[in-house]
């Protein structure tokens, strides 16, 4: 299977996208509750030297309350209340996080798991991770930026140096593979093959494969599953497909949804407009839905 890159976005007014937003939202005015924050990331420095939180699974940069002995570069778990005024970081505005728990957040010694490459503003090349998280590589193995590859290696934390080198950890890199060679994690879409058996079309690399486990999900759905691809080929006439041992499976939300409740609002677009155009800045840059290293109209 040669490396696959991820399909191109298109093109669209700021308009267009705030219409998307709204239309997608069941209201941006109505009253809601208060949305607790509850995860881990990094601290880093915002434009102008205010320290920010750098969650590892959106990218979304926070004001924190509270930092207690944590500082630049550390990796800690918050839990607090997202207030829903903007607070200037001089020349962006973010949320802020108010009354937080911090602690540390240690990573994992080892990593595998798929994504996309990307070239990070001041780190070289990186694994935008599907889980979340942004590692740079200190080997891409011939593949190139928008390439959808496997990688599976060790973490290193402490080769982050410099400031502007806002992203979760660097990886040693034991092996670096397309996506869907060895081992497969990412979203795509469950359907019912010629003769009943279901199968697992993904969205970012061809192929098709049967799932170890279904989990209670049915035909017509997208999730996202990860596990070890085998090597065996199963029928599913008048299909030969691999299968994904799949050890997880869950509702794959839409990327756009940027605080992880698997909806498109008014906070999504809160935190988009939160990162306008300050992607280098944040390394992991959820925000950047055609990984252009911008947040703009486009």
């Amino acid at each position: 299977m040669s490396p696959s890159a991820r399909p191109a976005c298109r093109h669209a007014s700021l308009g267009a996208v705030l219409a998307v937003v709204v239309a997608a939202s069941p209201s941006l005015a109505g009253e809601r509750g208060p949305d607790v924050f509850s995860g881990c990331g990094t601290i880093g420095f915002g434009p102008q030297g205010c320290l920010l939180f750098v969650a590892d699974d959106t990218g979304a940069g926070y004001l924190l309350d509270n930092l207690g002995d944590f500082s630049f570069g550390d990796h800690v778990a918050v839990e607090g209340v997202v207030e829903p005024d903007l607070v200037a970081c001089f020349p962006v505005v973010v949320q802020k996080i108010v009354d937080n728990s911090i602690e540390s957040c240690p990573l994992p010694a080892s990593f595998i798991d798929c994504g996309t490459i990307v070239q990070t503003a001041f780190c070289g090349l990186a694994l935008e991770a599907e889980s979340g998280g942004t590692y740079v590589l200190d080997d891409v193995g011939g593949f190139v930026p928008g390439d959808v590859v496997a990688v599976a290696g060790n973490i290193d934390k402490s080769c982050i140096t410099i400031p502007e080198c806002q992203v979760t950890a660097c990886l040693e890199v034991v092996s670096i593979v397309p996506c869907g060679e060895g081992y497969f994690a990412g979203c795509g879409t469950l359907s019912i093959g010629p003769q009943g058996c279901v199968t697992f079309f993904p969205q970012d690399v061809p192929g098709t494969f049967t799932l170890a486990s279904y989990g209670g999900f049915i035909p017509g759905q997208t999730v996202r599953v990860s596990g070890s691809v085998t090597p065996e080929v199963f029928d599913c006439f008048p299909f030969l497909v691999d299968r994904i041992e799949n050890a997880t499976i869950e509702i794959c939300c839409p990327d756009a949804d940027l605080t992880g409740d698997c909806l498109v609002d008014g906070a999504d677009l809160g935190a988009m407009l939160a990162a306008w155009g300050t992607c280098p800045l944040f390394g992991a840059c959820a925000a950047d839905l055609n990984h252009d290293l911008m947040v703009d109209g486009t």
